[in-house]
């Protein structure tokens, strides 16, 4: 078998199959479990802010407004709701986190965007299901799904050139 270092930077080695138009290629990078989780957590606020406001404003109210210490127990539990999120994110991630803890490089072509860990088994995201890709305290979050996130450092890429590449690659 080719190793991936073997290779020019326009081929890569894939499960078995070398991919000649790579069109991108970072530098390796790693991220902890509890910064992806983090930053998990935070993107997952910013999308959803309008689902999670109205029950801490809920509870408030009814602190405020009743009398009866059931229901404001109750209304403490629904008001620090939102601060499990954290926690929440960092069991829902771990799987995906995983593959970011060894040293990891991501290629693109043009239909997919693929992950390769040196430990383990990689992954691979078709272009097409892209949602977007944002920046996120140094991070290029690439959204696909409703909840499912991926991260590189903007770090790991060479030039801004490469950022923006990615950047144009949401349903290309």
């Amino acid at each position: 078998e080719p190793r991936v270092s073997a290779l020019s930077m326009s081929q890569v080695w894939h499960r078995g199959i070398i991919i000649e138009s790579v069109q991108l290629r970072t530098k390796p990078f790693t991220i902890p479990r509890i910064i992806f989780a983090r930053l998990s957590a935070e993107l997952y606020v910013r999308r959803f802010w309008y689902l999670i406001l109205p029950w801490p404003l809920m509870a408030v109210g009814l602190i405020l407004l009743s009398r009866d210490r059931n229901i404001i127990f109750l209304a403490l539990l629904v008001g620090l709701w939102p601060l499990t999120l954290p926690l929440r994110a960092f069991f829902m991630t771990s799987k995906t986190a995983r593959l970011f803890e060894s040293p990891t490089y991501v290629t693109m072509d043009e239909e997919n965007l693929y992950f390769h860990p040196q430990a383990g088994q990689g992954m691979k995201v078709a272009r097409g299901r892209i949602n977007s890709v944002v920046e996120l305290h140094g991070y290029l979050a690439i959204i696909v799904g409703l909840v499912k996130f991926a991260f590189i450092p903007v770090q790991a890429f060479d030039s801004p050139k490469q950022v923006a590449k990615l950047k144009s690659a949401p349903g290309s």
